[in-house]
């Protein structure tokens, strides 16, 4: 995989961040970020997980006050 199919993942993730409002959806989220960036680590050793997480917002809560 290029850095490119990891911005789109990152990407993605964070726009089902943005439109999933319930805790346990935001939980599932995180755990399947976290998950997925174990396993891209494992493919890639120069894979960077701050920066994925970061870009998926992991662990951030969604945005309520933007979401219509």
């Amino acid at each position: 995989m290029t850095r490119k199919d990891f911005i789109l993942i990152a990407k993605t993730i964070s726009e089902v961040r943005y439109n999933s409002t319930e805790v346990v959806y935001q939980r599932a989220l995180n755990d399947l970020t976290l998950n997925l960036a174990a396993e891209l680590k494992r493919e890639n050793p120069r894979f960077d997980i701050d920066k994925f997480l970061s870009a998926c917002e992991y662990g951030k809560l969604p945005r309520l006050t933007e979401v219509a």
